[in-house]
C-alpha cells in the first residue's frame, strides 16, 4: 500500500517536557531570592518528562480509529501534534488534508462572545472560510441545540452547551480529518446519541475520525481499529476488540498498585489521603469475587494529614466496557459523627449486588472544600461471577444491561391492556380457587428472559 493511501502516516514521534522536581515549584518569591542569594552559582536542578517517546502508527483514509489509554498515557499530547497545536521534539507526523479537531471544551472561543460571534470565529481558526459558515450556520446551531441562547455571550453557557456547540462547528466542517477528544465526557445521553450518529456518517461519508475516550462501549461501535497507549509509548494496535481487551486486562492488573504515589492517574491537594481499600463479602471475608443478589462491602483506608473536619467521599463502579452504572456518595459534614479523625475508613456496604456477571472497577473520590483531596480512578478491580439474583441460574451478560432489577412478569390470557389496567393482578390475588382461563400466570425474575431477536 502506497503512502497516498494513509490519512495520517507518524513515525517516532516524540515528546519531552521539563519539569523542576521537589518543592521549587511552590516556593515563595522572598525562598526564591534568598536561595540564589545564598548560592548565586548554583543551577536549578532539572528533569525530562517523555509524555511521548517513538510512537509510529498509520491510518487509512476513510478510517476510524480509536486513541485508548489511561490518563496520563500521551493521548491528548498525541492529538495535540497531529492538530498542530504543538510540535513534536522529536519524530515527524504527515497528515493528509484539512484538519477538525475538538480537543477541549470550547477551544477557540471567546468567553464575551455570542454563540453566533464565536461559531465563525471558531470556524474561522479551524479553517472554514466565512460564506462555508455562513452556509452551514442553520445546521450547527440546530445540531448544537442552542437556538435560544445563540446571541448570548458563551461566558453565561453551561459546560454541556459549550461542548455542544464547539462539536457542532468541528463536525460540520468538511475536513478530511476529525479528531475528537473526550466529547462524550460532557453532556446527556441525547446529546452523546447525537455525536456518535455524526461521527459514524463522517466515516461513512470516506472522512477519517480520529477518537480518544474512555467508553470502550462508544470506542467498540464507532470504530474499526485502536491505538493503545501506555506511559507514552504505542503498547498495541490493531483490531479493536483486540487492543480494547488488551487494555481491560491492564486496568484490573493496575488497580493492584492504585494508591502508590507514582500512579499518574491519581489527583488531588492531598489534604486526605486514601492509603489502601477492599471488598468484602457478606461473611467479611476479603474478595474480588462477588456474587449477584448477595451482600458486598467496600472498604477504604484514609490519612487526614491536613487535619480536614468534613468531607464529601464519592465511588463510581463501572462495567467492563468503561460506562458508569452507579455513582454512590456519602455526606460527612451533615452527619453527628462527621469529623474526620486522623485516620479512619470509608465503609460502603451494598445490601445485594445488582449486577450481571462481568469484570468492573470502582472510582473513590475524597472531596474536600469543594476540591479533590484524593482522585483514584481505578481503585478497585473485581469480578461478578456468579449470581443468585433471580430465583432461577440463568442470568443477563452485560450485553443487554448495567444492572438487575427485582421484578415480576404477569400474563393475562385473552383480554388487552385495556381491559387489565382497570384492575392489574387481580388474578394473581384471586386466590388458589381462581382457576379461569383469564387467571394471569406470574413469573418471577428471569425466568422469562430470552435472547433478543
Amino acid at each position: 500500500m502506497s503512502s497516498d493511501d494513509f490519512a495520517i502516516s507518524a513515525r517516532g514521534l516524540g515528546k519531552v517536557y521539563t519539569i523542576h522536581p521537589g518543592q521549587r515549584g511552590q516556593e515563595t518569591l522572598r525562598e526564591s531570592l534568598m536561595r540564589r542569594l545564598r548560592n548565586p552559582l548554583a543551577r536549578a536542578r532539572r528533569e525530562t518528562f517523555w509524555a511521548l517517546k517513538d510512537v509510529s502508527f498509520d491510518v487509512r483514509q476513510g478510517e476510524c480509529v480509536g486513541i485508548i489509554g489511561r490518563n496520563g498515557a500521551g493521548k491528548s499530547t498525541l492529538l495535540k501534534i497531529l492538530s498542530r497545536i504543538t510540535a513534536p521534539s522529536e519524530g515527524r507526523a504527515e497528515i493528509t488534508g484539512r484538519v477538525g479537531s475538538l480537543l477541549e471544551v470550547g477551544t477557540g472561543f471567546h468567553p464575551e462572545l455570542t454563540g453566533r460571534e464565536n461559531v465563525f470565529l471558531n470556524g474561522a481558526i479551524l479553517g472554514m472560510r466565512r460564506a462555508e459558515i455562513r452556509k452551514r450556520f442553520e445546521s450547527i446551531v440546530d445540531f448544537a441545540g442552542v437556538e435560544q441562547f445563540i446571541d448570548t455571550p458563551v461566558k453565561h453557557y453551561s459546560s454541556g452547551m459549550y461542548v455542544r456547540l464547539a462539536f457542532a462547528v468541528a463536525a460540520h466542517l468538511e475536513s478530511e480529518v476529525l479528531i475528537v477528544d473526550e466529547v462524550l465526557a460532557v453532556g446527556d445521553f441525547e446529546f452523546q446519541r447525537k455525536c456518535l450518529g455524526k461521527m459514524q456518517d463522517v466515516a461513512s461519508s470516506g472522512r477519517t475520525v480520529l477518537f480518544v475516550s474512555h467508553n470502550m462501549s462508544a470506542v467498540q461501535r464507532l470504530c474499526k481499529r485502536g491505538v493503545l497507549l501506555r506511559r507514552g509509548q504505542v503498547a498495541a494496535a490493531g483490531e479493536i476488540n483486540e487492543v480494547v481487551g488488551e487494555y481491560l486486562s491492564y486496568l484490573r492488573e493496575s488497580a493492584a498498585t492504585a494508591f502508590s504515589d507514582d500512579n499518574p492517574e491519581r489527583l488531588g491537594t492531598g489534604a486526605v489521603r486514601v492509603t489502601s481499600a477492599r471488598i468484602l463479602d457478606e461473611l467479611g471475608n476479603p474478595t474480588r469475587h462477588l456474587r449477584a443478589g448477595r451482600p458486598a462491602t467496600f472498604e477504604f483506608s484514609y490519612r487526614n494529614i491536613a487535619s480536614a473536619r468534613s468531607a464529601n467521599i464519592f465511588m463510581t463502579l463501572y462495567n467492563q466496557m468503561g460506562v458508569a452504572c452507579t455513582q454512590l456518595d456519602m455526606s460527612l459534614s451533615n452527619r453527628a459523627a462527621a469529623e474526620l479523625s486522623a485516620q479512619g475508613v470509608f465503609r460502603c456496604h451494598l445490601p445485594i449486588v445488582p449486577f450481571p456477571i462481568g469484570d468492573y472497577r470502582a472510582a473513590m473520590s475524597v472531596d474536600v472544600d469543594g476540591e479533590h483531596a484524593d482522585l483514584v480512578p481505578n481503585a478497585l478491580a473485581f469480578t461478578v461471577e456468579t449470581s443468585s439474583f433471580y430465583p432461577t441460574p440463568r442470568t443477563p451478560s452485560t450485553t443487554f444491561c448495567a444492572v438487575m432489577v427485582e421484578h415480576e412478569w404477569e400474563h393475562v390470557s385473552g383480554t388487552t391492556v385495556a381491559d387489565a389496567g382497570a384492575n392489574p393482578g387481580a388474578g394473581a390475588r384471586a386466590g388458589a380457587g381462581a382457576a379461569s382461563e383469564n387467571a394471569p400466570v406470574t413469573v418471577s425474575g428471569a425466568e422469562q428472559h430470552a435472547d433478543p431477536g
